[in-house]
């Protein structure tokens, strides 16, 4: 289906955004959103005064609920997210920490 094609069905519910603004509340490239309208994800309308109007919106309540569904990690509302994990620090006890060290101060390195 193409977007023309998508476009033709729908009727707005809201004012709608603009593709820059749902690409942005979504967290995609404008082409994501204009694909993801085509294959049917986003609803969307055309928008202009002249006879073949040209500007898409798209309702900010699917954008809403797009990002909402196809979010990678799910946090049930109220609860904290997951606390990002930490990378190991490398051991500094190791044969080669230390002679890099010793190395470094007979070069006169201070550490």
């Amino acid at each position: 289906m193409s977007v023309r094609a998508a476009l033709a069905i729908t009727e707005p519910d809201d004012d709608g955004i603009t593709v820059e603004a749902a690409a942005r509340i979504i967290g995609v490239d404008q082409t994501t959103v204009r694909e993801l309208v085509r294959i049917g994800q986003l609803e969307a309308w055309r928008a202009g005064k002249s006879k073949k109007p040209t500007g898409i919106r798209i309702s900010r309540a699917d954008c809403y609920e797009y990002r909402q569904r196809n979010r990678v990690c799910a946090v049930e509302p109220g609860a904290e997210p997951p606390a990002p994990r930490k990378k190991p620090h490398p051991s500094r006890s190791t044969a080669i920490y230390k002679q890099t060290l010793a190395s470094l101060r007979a070069k006169g390195f201070r550490i």
